[in-house]
C-alpha cells in the first residue's frame, strides 16, 4: 500500500480557496461574454433540460416532471447550467481551430514548459496599483481555451500525437 500524504490545513485552504477563485473568474467572464453576445434562455430550453432529467429516471417520468413544475427553485437551477452551455456553443462556434501534428515527446515537452514558465510566472512579484486598459473584445485567456488530444500511429509503429488548439 502506498502511504497517503497528509496535507496541511493551510495547504489545503490555499488549494480550495485557488479552486474557488478560478471558478468565480469563469463564472464572471462566461456572464460578460453572455451579456454582450445576447444570449438568453428560452422555454424550450428548459423544457429539453427538463425532459433530459426526466429520462435520467425510466418509469417515474410523471414524478420528475411534476417536482419541477411544482418547484420554481428547481427550474431555476437548471437555468444556469443551460445558459454555460449556451455560451459555450457560443465561444466554440466563433473559435478558429488549427490541426497541428505533433511527435509525443513535442507534446510533453511542451506540458513541461508550460509548468516551467507557470513557476517563473509565480516567482515575479505582482504588479500593484496597475491600471488595466479595457479590452475592444473579449478574449479568453490561454489557460482556458480548450484542447484535445489524440492519439495515432505512423506507417513505423511511431506514435503521434495530434493535438488541437483554439
Amino acid at each position: 500500500m502506498k502511504a497517503k500524504k497528509k496535507k496541511s490545513e493551510a495547504d489545503l485552504l490555499d488549494e480550495y480557496k485557488e479552486i474557488a477563485l478560478r471558478r468565480v473568474k469563469l463564472g464572471l467572464l462566461l456572464s460578460q461574454i453572455g451579456q454582450e453576445a445576447e444570449i438568453s434562455i428560452k422555454p424550450e430550453d428548459i423544457n429539453a433540460a427538463i425532459m433530459n432529467e426526466a429520462k435520467k429516471y425510466p418509469g417515474q417520468e410523471k414524478v420528475v416532471l411534476d417536482y419541477y413544475l411544482k418547484n420554481k427553485s428547481a427550474v431555476d437551477a437548471l437555468k444556469a447550467p443551460i445558459f454555460e452551455e449556451k455560451i459555450i456553443d457560443y465561444i466554440i462556434g466563433k473559435a478558429k481551430v488549427n490541426d497541428k501534428i505533433v511527435s509525443v515527446e513535442e507534446l510533453y515537452n511542451f506540458d513541461e514548459e508550460n509548468k516551467t514558465k507557470k513557476a517563473s510566472k509565480n516567482l515575479r512579484p505582482k504588479p500593484r496599483n496597475r491600471p488595466r486598459p479595457k479590452a475592444k473584445h473579449l478574449k479568453l485567456p490561454r489557460k482556458q481555451r480548450k484542447s484535445q488530444l489524440s492519439l495515432s500511429f505512423s506507417e513505423k509503429n511511431k506514435p503521434l500525437a495530434r493535438g488541437v488548439f483554439c
